[in-house]
């Protein structure tokens, strides 16, 4: 079992300042999902490791796996009707905060794995997003939380999480109590 926490400002999804979206394949294999209660739907896609993104002994690495956990996000998004056209319209976009990332065990190439996702809560300026990846026969192989900050490209700051998005995630306003600020990792001495 490995934990691997990341505290830094990573990855940006929305506008960008040249207003270019790049485009992504259309997605094949996915699923959607209503949660308990009518809220929070889940999406999963199914993804095959190839041998570009094994290691020396032929296992997924960790860069690999959060690329795969990046873009479920981003197709996600898109499959709600929040595709990198609505954020380059409205002058926001998702800014990856935090992961925290439990790994029990790592695929290895030409193994398919199951990745899910969906948003869990939001709070203000932040939304808070969970994911599970499976093996083919359902085992449990890694778990990941990320706090995202949704920010105004124009004015270059955080902005409110508007209604139509707490909609299409299928969160509630009141789901602001069981947001999940990820806390930054301690480092060991040395």
């Amino acid at each position: 079992s490995c934990f691997i926490g990341v505290s830094q400002y990573t990855r940006f999804i929305g506008a960008s300042r040249r207003g270019i979206a790049p485009r992504f394949p259309v997605v094949v294999h996915s699923r959607q999902r209503t949660l308990s209660g009518g809220l929070n739907v889940e999406f999963t896609r199914d993804y095959f490791v190839h041998y570009y993104e094994a290691d020396s002994s032929h296992r997924l690495t960790v860069p690999a796996l959060v690329q795969y956990l990046e873009d479920i996000a981003i197709v996600h998004s898109s499959s709600v009707g929040l595709d990198l056209a609505y954020y380059n319209a409205n002058a926001c976009g998702w800014m990856l905060l935090k992961w925290e990332i439990k790994i029990d065990a790592l695929p290895s190439f030409g193994d398919t794995v199951t990745v899910s996702t969906h948003v869990h809560s939001m709070k203000g300026f932040l939304a808070d997003r969970e994911f599970s990846v499976r093996s083919a026969d359902g085992r449990p192989l890694a778990w990941a939380r990320s706090n995202w900050l949704l920010v105004d490209t124009e004015k270059r700051r955080p902005m409110r999480v508007p209604q139509d998005q707490y909609e299409r995630f299928g969160v509630t306003p009141e789901s602001s109590p069981l947001f999940v600020a990820i806390d930054d990792v301690a480092l060991p001495d040395t």
